[in-house]
């Protein structure tokens, strides 16, 4: 084992997925020239690859802060994987798309910052519309009926949170619609399926644990057509990220963390 020290601690979930990456090689090769039997000091520690890990990096490098990620895979991207297949196609297995790429001010202090940093990386995108997501519903429902459903519930959960303070769930406003409606069995079962794909999926959480009023008030400052990286995969965003990171240790896994009001310790396997 060996043991690592630093000032500030910052903390980023790892994954518990491993695959190879082009960036796994580099790193390898980095990680076989340092001496792992001496402790190492640094300002800043950094636990995970991810984009929030790589990011903090970054933006702690241009102030002058010494970093050292350390990652518990054998890549970087964190929850970002992008597979590439042998016929050039492209599997998102985390992140698919962004979610907007306007705010309230565009170009401003409340764009969405995963799209300004695809612009500094000069990273090209797609944008998608409705018709390009898939989706299974009902045989006998039309897809142009179950549309008009969602936006009326749209509109009626918009009126319901105006006058609630608290932040009712998705699920609760579903249930409250489908009876106005008077749903059959069948309509509610496709309708609540038109949610889960369209806010449930994007949010990753289930309809009842997703606060309507808070969904509504992020989106109301994040808005605009989601993209994809249609020709690099989601990865080109953290790749971006780590090729400038200075110091990045794969298939180092945290097993233990100690620290007082001075300093903290770190130890892997």
């Amino acid at each position: 084992m060996h043991i690592i020290q630093f000032l500030t601690l910052y903390g980023v979930v790892c994954g518990h997925f491993q695959q190879h990456h082009p960036h796994v090689n580099h790193l390898q090769k980095r990680n076989a020239i340092s001496n792992k039997s001496n402790p190492i000091a640094t300002q800043v520690l950094i636990i995970g690859a991810g984009i929030s890990g790589l990011e903090a990096a970054r933006l702690l490098q241009k102030n002058g802060i010494k970093t050292l990620i350390l990652e518990a895979r054998n890549r970087t991207g964190g929850r970002i994987w992008s597979i590439h297949s042998k016929n050039g196609h492209i599997l998102e297995m985390g992140a698919s798309y962004i979610h907007g790429i306007y705010g309230s001010i565009p170009s401003g202090l409340l764009t969405n910052p995963i799209w300004d940093l695809t612009q500094e990386a000069k990273i090209r995108t797609h944008a998608t519309k409705q018709k390009d997501f898939l989706g299974s519903y009902q045989i006998g429902d039309s897809i142009s009926a179950i549309q008009s459903w969602f936006n009326e519930y749209m509109i009626f959960v918009r009126e319901e949170t105006r006058i609630s303070s608290t932040n009712v769930s998705f699920g609760y406003y579903a249930n409250l619609f489908a009876k106005q409606k008077n749903f059959t069995e069948e309509q509610q079962y496709a309708f609540t399926n038109y949610l889960h794909f369209f806010i449930g999926a994007v949010e990753g959480a289930e309809l009842d644990a997703i606060g309507a009023k808070g969904y509504l008030d992020i989106n109301s400052v994040h808005y605009g057509r989601n993209h994809i990286f249609s020709e690099t995969g989601y990865m080109a965003l953290t790749d971006y990220l780590a090729k400038d990171a200075t110091d990045i240790r794969l298939k180092e896994v945290v097993v233990k963390i100690a620290y007082n009001e001075k300093s903290a310790e770190i130890e892997t396997n």
